[in-house]
C-alpha cells in the first residue's frame, strides 16, 4: 500500500482538518492556494444556465399542490408557494455567486449571474413543465432581483454582458425592468423617472392620464375643486388612447412612509418615525420629523425611487414599453 487509501477514508472534515494543517507550512500554503484559485476559476456559464433551466423545468406539477396544501394553517396562497419553489431552485446558485463575490472573484461572480439569469430567463420563454403555467411572470421577477443586487457590486460597463443575455430569450415577452425597445420603434416608450415625476404631482381633485398613442401626461380636474373640463373629459373617455394613472390612494404614500421608517439604519430616528405614524395627523407629524432628525431628503429620494417601482409595475401591467434615463 502507498498510504493513499488511509486518504481515501477520511470524510470531508477529517480531509480539512489535513489541509488547513499543510496550510501551516508557507511553502506548501502556496501550492495548496493556487491550486485552489484554479480549481475555483473552472466555471462555465453556459453549465450553469443549463443546470439552473433544467432544474426549474423539472419542478413537477404535485409538488405544486402538495407545498400550497402543505401548511399548519391549511392552504397556502398558490402565488407565493410557486415563487418559493422558484426560488429553492436557484438558492445554490445564487448562494455560490456570493460566495465568489467575497472572495473577490468577480469574474466568477459575473459567470455565475450570467448562468443563473440566463437560466431563469429561458425557463420563463421556453419552459416546458405543467408548473410553467403557473409562473408566467416569476423567472424574471427573479431573475432581475438577482441582477439588481449584482449591480450593486459591479460597474455599470459590465452589465451590458447579462442584459444581452436576458434580450436573448424574451423575444417579446417582457421581464421586470427590461424592455426590447429597438425591436418595436413605432412603440411608445415611456422614461420611468418622467412617470415617477408625474406621480409626484398627484393631488386630490385632479385624475392623471397617459396618452399610450403620444406618451403625453394629460391632467383632468374631476370637477371637485376645479371646475371639470367636460370636453376634454368626453375625449379622454371616447378614445382608446388614454389610461389612467395611479391616483393618490392608489399610491398608498402612508404605506412608502412605513417602509421608509423600517429601512431606516438609526434606531433612535426609526422610533421618532415610528411614533409620528402612530399619532394624529400622521402625515403632518412625519414631514416634521423628517426635517427634525435631518433625513428629508433622504426620504423623498426614497419615495421617488417608490414612484419609479410603481411606474414599472404600471407599465407592466398596460403593456407599455418604457426605460430608465
Amino acid at each position: 500500500m502507498d498510504g493513499l487509501e488511509y486518504v481515501k477514508r477520511l470524510n470531508y472534515s477529517e480531509a480539512m482538518t489535513i489541509l488547513h494543517e499543510l496550510c501551516q507550512d508557507v511553502a506548501l500554503r502556496g501550492r495548496i492556494v493556487t491550486r485552489a484559485k484554479e480549481m475555483l476559476s473552472d466555471i462555465n456559464a453556459v453549465e450553469i444556465e443549463e443546470r439552473v433551466f433544467a432544474a426549474l423545468n423539472s419542478i413537477m406539477i404535485e409538488e405544486y399542490w402538495n407545498a400550497c396544501n402543505d401548511s399548519f394553517y391549511g392552504y397556502r396562497e398558490e402565488t407565493e408557494v410557486a415563487f418559493e419553489l422558484l426560488e429553492d431552485v436557484v438558492s445554490e446558485p445564487e448562494h455560490k455567486m456570493k460566495e465568489y463575490r467575497e472572495l473577490g472573484m468577480k469574474e466568477m461572480e459575473k459567470r455565475y449571474c450570467i448562468g443563473i439569469v440566463g437560466g431563469l430567463y429561458r425557463y420563463g420563454a421556453e419552459g416546458s413543465n405543467e408548473f410553467h403555467n403557473a409562473v408566467p411572470d416569476d423567472p424574471y421577477i427573479i431573475a432581475d432581483n438577482i441582477f439588481e443586487e449584482w449591480k450593486e457590486y459591479n460597474p455599470p460597463e459590465e452589465w451590458p454582458v447579462i442584459e444581452g443575455k436576458m434580450s436573448q430569450f424574451v423575444k417579446g415577452k417582457f421581464g421586470p425592468r427590461f424592455r426590447i425597445v429597438d425591436d418595436a420603434p413605432e412603440k411608445v416608450v415611456i422614461v420611468l423617472e418622467d412617470f415617477a415625476d408625474k406621480l409626484e404631482e398627484a393631488m386630490e381633485g385632479w385624475d392623471q392620464y397617459l396618452n399610450t398613442a403620444t406618451g403625453e401626461f394629460v391632467d383632468l380636474p374631476d370637477g371637485s375643486l376645479v371646475e371639470a373640463d367636460e370636453e376634454l373629459a368626453e375625449f379622454i373617455d371616447e378614445s382608446d388612447d388614454y389610461i389612467r394613472l395611479p391616483d393618490q390612494m392608489e399610491l398608498n404614500e402612508y404605506r412608502i412612509m412605513e417602509d421608509f421608517a423600517e429601512d431606516c439604519q438609526n434606531a433612535e430616528k426609526r422610533a421618532a418615525l415610528f411614533r409620528a405614524l402612530n399619532g394624529k395627523k400622521p402625515f403632518r407629524r412625519f414631514k416634521e420629523m423628517l426635517n427634525q432628525t435631518g433625513i428629508a431628503e433622504d426620504y423623498f429620494a426614497y419615495r421617488f425611487r417608490a414612484f419609479v417601482d410603481i411606474a414599472q409595475e404600471w407599465c407592466e401591467d398596460n403593456e407599455i414599453f418604457y426605460k430608465s434615463r
